[in-house]
């Protein structure tokens, strides 16, 4: 084990073995330095999203010969389903409003907004792919029951 790491701890088997690690390193050092970031949405959630927004601005563009880009979906999106944060006065500066961002957003955040995403798509005749490994499908099925 390297004396620097980074973990990301998504389910309870990767918690213990973090623990496990945890605790060597103690016996190791000393002490460890522990810096804990809860809460944003995970990785599995970041990847799908782009394919989604991927697969959509593709279906739009050869429904309407357009030349949408991801990134325009994805400005869209946020435009449609989180909206934009308030102005705010910086000094004399009136710093305009802007679209929310999705970087900060906890996963259940992240599920909800692209459970819209995923709604609109099928509102206009797009079935987004949902592999059944990735954290929108495990929330889904939680939702579901």
């Amino acid at each position: 084990m390297t004396d620097n790491f980074k973990m990301t701890v998504t389910s309870e088997p990767a918690a213990e073995q973090c623990m496990r690690d945890l605790r060597q390193m103690v016996e190791s050092y000393g002490y460890v330095t522990v810096e804990v970031k809860a809460g944003k949405r995970s990785k599995s959630q970041n990847d799908l999203y782009w394919e989604w927004l991927s697969h959509l601005a593709e279906y739009i563009n050869s429904k309407k010969n357009t030349e949408v880009t991801k990134d325009d979906m994805h400005d869209y999106m946020r435009h449609q389903y989180l909206g934009y944060e308030q102005p705010r006065q910086i000094g004399s500066v009136t710093v305009r409003e802007r679209l929310k961002t999705t970087t900060g957003i906890t996963t259940g955040e992240m599920y909800h907004y692209m459970s819209q995403i995923d709604a609109y798509a099928a509102s206009i005749g797009l079935m987004l792919p949902r592999p059944d490994d990735c954290q929108y499908e495990r929330n889904r099925r939680k939702q579901d029951g």
